[in-house]
This record gives structure tokens, C-alpha cells and sequence, in this order.
């Protein structure tokens, strides 16, 4: 069954199980005891998460996709990652894809699965689909327009005695951050921006401490979803965009 990513409020399920009307004996309480010990002993995993726990609607899953335009322009990839919630043991061949390719173990430990997959045009996505026994989960997340700097170009000279305007094209209507730095990497100066502004000021103080020669400046744009009614218990989405523009500090 393929469960499609919308807009929604999703189910929580409980149980609750209770005793009464009944009397039990101190040996009888021990009894109970020692077969529930021996029962957990025998559980699949000696106590780690059981294959029943990997079904999507027990899962929390936080999904990233990361489009770094440097180590994009590079070969073409972009990073996926995938971070559950909590220790989960995927034993029963469940599998986790992003557009067809398998995400496998991070070694990092950032994420529990990770890959590289091919940067999606605008309009296109990157599509997350979960499968275990047969039953198959899929999260669609649409490929926004890439994060542009207007301004400065590339490879521009800039005075570090006045405040510097910095002009983007938003990915989408999100909050944004810069991080600047001189060439010796002594010194760094950050702004914000609020969702849709489309620029940033660097103040003069903080350029003014700039060692001279050729340094850069990233900009950043997370935007975080956390859709409802995906097949899985509760998922986090975020999709970030780098973008680094070479400068000269005069």
C-alpha cells in the first residue's frame, strides 16, 4: 500500500491494559513475574527495537535534503540524510531509497541513513520511499528554485569600511543566514534576514576588523516542514540551500 505525503493531523494510537477483579497470592505475583522475565529474554533482538517497530506508523523520521551548490557544482550530487527519533535496528530487510537510489549507513553519524542523489530540476523532487514487508511509504518533496546571489558577484573586490548590502534570490519563504569571514579566517561577521526579504546587511564595524585579501561569504536558507498524514508516526522535513560567493577584502 503506498501512502502519498499531505496535509492532514495524524493518528497517535494507544493502549492501555488493566487488571481487576481478581485476587493474586505473593507466589502467584512471583509467577507472573518470572514468566514475563523469561518472555522478554526471548523477544527478538534481547531487547532492542523488534521488527514490529520498523512499520512507518511507529516510526519519527526527520528527513534533510541539502543542496551545497560548491560540493553540488563538484559532481552533481546533492546529500540526503535520514535521523530517526529513537534506536531503530532495520533487520527485516526494510529499505530506505531517495529517487530511486539506496540510502545506506552514515559512518559520520549525522544522520542514520544517508546518500547522494541527483540534483532535481525545479519542478522536479526528491522522492523517499520507505518499504518493509511489502508495504511501501512515500514522501515527495518538491524541488524549490536554487538560492542565487545578486550581489556582490563573484570574485568581486569590496571595501571593509562600509556596511555591505547583500542581494539573494530566496529559495522560499524562509528565514536566512549569512556568515562572512576575512582572509586569514580570524575574523567573521553574520546577519539574518526574515523570510522573503531577499538581503542582508554586513555592518561596517565588523568588516572593519577583516584582515585584507581574497576570502568568502555563505548564505543559508532552511526552510522546515513537519507534514501530517505521511504513513509514518511523525516526520520532520527540512531542505537547506547553500550558496558561497569568492570576494576581495580591499
Amino acid at each position: 500500500m503506498e501512502q502519498q505525503l499531505a496535509m492532514g493531523f495524524s493518528r497517535r494510537m494507544a493502549s492501555k491494559a488493566s487488571f481487576s477483579g481478581s485476587v493474586f497470592s505473593v507466589g502467584a505475583l512471583l509467577l507472573i513475574a518470572l514468566l514475563a522475565t523469561a518472555l522478554a529474554a526471548c523477544a527478538p533482538g534481547g531487547g532492542s527495537a523488534s521488527s514490529a517497530h520498523t512499520t512507518a506508523s511507529a516510526l519519527d523520521v526527520a528527513i534533510t535534503v541539502v543542496d551545497d551548490q560548491a560540493r553540488v557544482g563538484a559532481h552533481g550530487l546533492l546529500t540526503v540524510g535520514v535521523k530517526f527519533a529513537e534506536t531503530v535496528h532495520l533487520t527485516q530487510g526494510e529499505t530506505f531509497t531517495c529517487n530511486g537510489r539506496p540510502l545506506g549507513t552514515d559512518e559520520s553519524g549525522q544522520y542514520d541513513l544517508q546518500g547522494a542523489v541527483p540534483l532535481a530540476p525545479v519542478g522536479g523532487a526528491y522522492t523517499f520511499v520507505y518499504t518493509r514487508a511489502g508495504v511501501v511509504t512515500t514522501v515527495r518533496i518538491p524541488a524549490p528554485q536554487r538560492l542565487t546571489v545578486m550581489a556582490p558577484t563573484n570574485g568581486a573586490t569590496l571595501p571593509r569600511n562600509q556596511s555591505l548590502v547583500v542581494r539573494y534570490t530566496p529559495t522560499q519563504d524562509s528565514a536566512s543566514g549569512i556568515v562572512a569571514s576575512d582572509a586569514a579566517q580570524s575574523a567573521t561577521v553574520s546577519a539574518g534576514a526574515a523570510p522573503g526579504n531577499g538581503q542582508f546587511i554586513l555592518p561596517a564595524y565588523g568588516l572593519a576588523k577583516f584582515q585584507p585579501g581574497p576570502a568568502g561569504m555563505t548564505l543559508r536558507q532552511s526552510f522546515i516542514t513537519n507534514p501530517l498524514h505521511s504513513g509514518f508516526h511523525s516526520i520532520a522535513i527540512t531542505y537547506m540551500s547553500v550558496a558561497t560567493v569568492a570576494v576581495i577584502w580591499q
